[in-house]
């Protein structure tokens, strides 16, 4: 798919849960989902999603959370975004 359609940022979502997941390689699954928050908009739900992923692997506290708020804050969805289909 990368190969196919390198602007679609499904792509990275997905690659980086592959990278996290199914290999163990965090540093790769890093770079895909920083690709991936580079291309799709900051507020979408795929994003805080893939922030918080992020922080996780990186060892810290996801950005925006409740505590730090004091909202409450939903799950966000972990489907690959759809936008422009």
């Amino acid at each position: 798919a990368k190969e196919i359609e390198p602007g679609m940022p499904e792509v990275y979502f997905l690659e980086g849960l592959v990278y996290r997941d199914a290999i163990g390689d965090t540093a790769r699954a890093e770079e895909a989902w920083e690709r991936f928050l580079a291309m799709v908009p900051e507020d979408s739900p795929q994003a805080a999603s893939v922030r918080q992923w992020l922080a996780e692997l990186r060892g810290g506290a996801p950005p925006d959370t409740a505590a730090e708020t004091g909202a409450d804050v939903p799950d966000a969805p972990v489907e690959p975004p759809t936008e422009g289909r």
